[in-house]
C-alpha cells in the first residue's frame, strides 16, 4: 500500500470516527475529511515531499488537513485519529454499521445504557420485556 493509499485509509477512519464525535455525517469536519480523502486518492504526486503550504494548494485540502498529512509523514501517526480511537473503540464503531443505528442513537445507547459492543446490545435487547397488544 502506497503512502497516499495509507492516508486515504486513515482519513476514511477519521471520517467515520468524526461522524460519531460530531453526531452527524453532515458536520463541517466530516465533509472536510471526505474532501481530503478524494483529494489524496486522486493526487498522483508524492504528498510526502510537499510542505503544508503546498498541500493546501491541492483542492480539498485545507490548513488543518495539511497539518494532519504532514504529521502522518513526520510522526507516522495522526494524533487526532489516535484520540478518537481511544474515545470510540472498534467494537463501538462496528455497532454503527447496523442499519438504522446512526451516530446519535449509538451515542445515546452508550451514554444511557452503557452499550459498548454487539454483546452489550444483544443483552440489552434480550433484557427488554415489552408486550405489544
Amino acid at each position: 500500500m502506497g503512502s497516499n493509499d495509507a492516508l486515504v485509509a486513515l482519513f476514511k477512519e477519521l471520517t467515520e470516527l468524526t461522524i460519531l464525535d460530531e453526531g452527524s455525517p453532515n458536520a463541517f469536519r466530516v465533509r472536510a475529511y471526505e474532501n481530503a480523502m478524494d483529494a489524496i486518492g486522486t493526487y498522483r504526486g508524492d504528498l510526502s515531499a510537499l510542505s503544508e503550504k503546498e498541500l493546501t494548494r491541492i483542492g480539498g485540502v485545507g490548513t488543518s488537513t495539511a497539518k494532519k498529512i504532514r504529521e502522518f509523514f513526520e510522526a507516522g501517526r495522526i494524533a487526532k485519529l489516535e484520540d478518537l480511537r481511544k474515545k470510540y473503540p472498534p467494537e463501538l464503531v462496528e455497532l454503527g454499521k447496523i442499519p438504522g443505528l446512526g451516530p446519535k442513537t449509538l451515542l445515546r445507547l452508550r451514554g444511557e445504557l452503557g452499550i459498548q459492543n454487539l454483546n452489550d446490545l444483544r443483552a440489552a435487547i434480550e433484557g427488554t420485556t415489552t408486550i405489544f397488544f
